[in-house]
């Protein structure tokens, strides 16, 4: 019950420091990005004209407007008043009254039917009082409730009228000329306009597309460039600052609290999501120093360099994020980097200006080389890795400069920013792991295929002296690499640790039995304490060994645990047996106990191979119970309560070594003693 109870206490206390840890890292990393944000205002604005050569770059330090001027709103305006077409009314009833007048008339009878063809024919088309209002192309008839275009070509001035009737008298009434002029008077009488300018539509009309005039002359967007230095200061250019000029003050006075605050807003937001994340599924992280130290150098490195990139105006799209995906899914997981990518990549969007491209830029950059950092398995698989991330960042840096600019200007300089940030997130990162290997000892798969060449001094050490201890090494190593695979856990390091798991068996390496030649055995001449000393050094002088050669810290771990505080039942039985007084406990090794899945996993995978070697009748049947016994003992006797490991993956376990044990342990066919040779007949 105290043990209970003492497990729980440690428990929460591990539960507060954590938590500590975390909150105390949230507050450091929300610290950095508000340090690095890159806020500043323009340069002096001051003094500036058409034609000089600019001192300092201007970047707008926020979104802001740039208006038309009074003059060039009464130049639109004038535009306007010219170009709108003038609206007239189609009078139906002029034509009416000049028919009845007609057909009222005594006219001949001859001339009233050529006066009514001309009539009908000059009516339809319409006609005006005089041109003067015909000064476009076109004017807008309003009839029966709405405006239609007509050509002015196809409308007629009262003058037009009289030369077609002139003409229409001549060729109607050759050489009657009394016909002629009654023709003539007729017409010069009764016709009128019947199309009337509507003045009060048409300054309806011309007023609506005053007010449909924009004063916005242009939007220039936070972080635009709107001179460089050394550049020739333009008019459009002069306008820009003008207008920056105008807001600067109201802005920075009414706007800079709200401004910061918003910003400490997104950051804090943005990481307490990423926190709670790491916290709730990686809490193992926290009592990391390499962990932390890879998370802290992944995070502040593309910040830097973010924040220099935009305060020097240089490119949108330099950005070590690629270096920050590659570091976490190598030394830790590759779904890690990809929950550091976007959270990033959203701080990194808000120092751009809470741009979107830039968001997206820096997530698939930074995604794309996490997701490929699992094809490295040698050194020469980073370009490889580089290759893919390298052509993702210039085909989305092309499509997001065409979006950006509506076509392909200064796409040289994008792609030479894109291309060089990729290029050096890589070679900073084939810089920095092997310093961080050798500092932290973290066991990256690159280390992991060193310490696995048999060349490894150690390896060969062992191999020379302790040739049985090799040969259970690999099997181990090989076992519980089958075993990593089926509860995921990373199988190179686990083979890796079952190569060494017993390194400190080399410096007394005659007292192990899988080194003693047949019929000798040290230990028959010691007693049963002194043996138990011996073979508790092998724990201790492995740890020794491996700090000496700089393995990794879970290597270290697992030679540390691989026999927890299991009990030397050979020599506790050879000490009772003997009528010594004993107590169990000074018969089982120091331990501590598995910690880890992989500790759990070299403990299990240890004792299987020593027990099958040992086995007599190594039937499927036997084997299999072998096994089961193994684990089921080691559970029953507290070896895994300390252990992330649960019953089922111990079953997963189980399950996952048994085929591998079988076809390194079955049974062998009895060769006669005549297999192979060659008697000679007798004579």
């Amino acid at each position: 019950m105290k043990d209970i109870i003492k497990q729980k206490k440690k428990k929460k206390r591990k539960k507060i420091k954590r938590l500590s840890y975390s909150i105390t890292a949230y507050f450091i990393f929300l610290f950095i990005a508000f340090y690095f944000y890159p806020f500043k205002e323009t340069a002096k604005l001051s003094s500036i004209k058409p034609g000089e050569r600019l001192k300092n770059d201007i970047v707008a330090p926020y979104s802001f407007v740039v208006n038309k001027t009074k003059e060039e709103l009464d130049e639109e305006k004038q535009k306007i008043i010219e170009t709108t077409p003038p609206v007239f009314v189609r009078d139906t009833t002029v034509y009416e009254q000049i028919l009845n007048s007609l057909e009222s008339s005594i006219l001949p009878e001859d001339v009233k039917k050529i006066s009514r063809k001309f009539l009908g024919r000059i009516y339809k088309k319409g006609i005006v009082a005089t041109r003067d209002y015909l000064y476009g192309d076109s004017v807008l008839l309003y009839e029966r409730g709405k405006l239609t275009t007509v050509k002015t070509t196809d409308i007629l001035g009262l003058e037009d009228v009289y030369t077609l009737a002139r003409k229409n008298a001549f060729s109607e009434f050759r050489t009657d000329t009394l016909k002629q002029k009654v023709f003539l008077d007729f017409v010069n009488r009764v016709v009128k306009p019947n199309m009337i300018f509507d003045s009060l539509r048409t300054d309806s009309l011309r007023q609506a597309r005053i007010n449909e005039i924009n004063p916005l002359l242009t939007k220039v967007y936070k972080g635009e460039v709107i001179g460089k230095r050394g550049e020739v200061v333009t008019p459009e250019m002069v306008k820009k600052i003008d207008a920056l000029r105008g807001t600067r003050k109201k802005y920075f006075t009414g706007n800079l609290w709200k401004y910061w605050w918003l910003r400490l807003i997104y950051f804090s937001i943005i990481l307490i999501l990423g926190f709670v994340y790491f916290y709730r599924m990686h809490p193992e992280y926290y009592f990391s120093i390499s962990k932390i130290t890879v998370f802290t150098i992944s995070y502040i490195l593309p910040l830097i360099v973010a924040s220099f990139s935009f305060r020097q105006n240089i490119s949108f799209f330099i950005t070590l994020l690629p270096f920050s995906g590659l570091l976490i899914a190598t030394i830790m997981e590759e779904k890690s980097a990809f929950v550091f990518s976007l959270f990033l990549a959203l701080i990194i969007s808000i120092y751009a200006g809470e741009n979107v491209s830039i968001l997206i830029y820096n997530l698939v950059v930074g995604v794309t080389a996490a997701m490929t950092a699992k094809i490295i398995k040698g050194r020469f698989d980073i370009y490889l890795s580089m290759f893919f991330t390298l052509i993702g960042a210039l085909l989305l840096s092309l499509v997001i400069n065409y979006n950006l600019n509506d076509n392909f200007s200064g796409v040289r300089v994008t792609l030479e920013a894109s291309g060089a940030s990729i290029l050096f997130s890589y070679l900073l990162f084939i810089g920095v792991l092997p310093v961080l290997e050798r500092i932290f000892k973290i066991s990256t798969d690159f280390l992991l295929a060193e310490l696995s060449n048999m060349n490894h001094p150690l390896l060969r050490e062992l191999q020379r002296k302790a040739p049985g201890t090799m040969t259970h090494s690999l099997i181990v190593g090989n076992l519980a690499a089958q075993a990593a695979r089926a509860v995921g856990v990373n199988p190179i390091l686990a083979r890796v640790a079952g190569y060494y798991h017993d390194i400190g068996k080399i410096k007394h390496p005659a007292y192990f039995i899988e080194n003693q030649i047949e019929g000798e055995n040290p230990h028959d001449k010691l007693s049963p304490k002194m043996s138990v000393l011996i073979l508790e050094d092998h724990v201790r002088d492995g740890i020794e060994l491996a700090r000496q050669y700089r393995l990794p810290k879970e290597i270290i771990g697992v030679i540390e645990t691989h026999h927890g505080t299991t009990l030397m039942k050979t020599f506790y039985d050879k000490a009772k047996s003997a009528g010594l007084e004993v107590k169990e406990e000074d018969f089982r090794y120091k331990g501590p106990k598995p910690r880890t899945k992989l500790e759990a996993i070299i403990m299990i995978t240890d004792s299987i191979e020593a027990a099958a070697r040992s086995l007599k009748d190594r039937s499927e049947e036997n084997l299999k119970d072998l096994i089961h016994n193994i684990i089921y003992n080691r559970l029953l006797d507290g070896q895994f309560d300390e252990a992330d490991i649960t019953n089922k993956e111990l079953k997963m376990v189980e399950e996952s070594i048994l085929p591998y044990v079988k076809s390194i342990f079955h049974p062998r066919i009895e060769y006669g003693e005549e297999q192979g040779s060659s008697k000679k007949p007798e004579s």
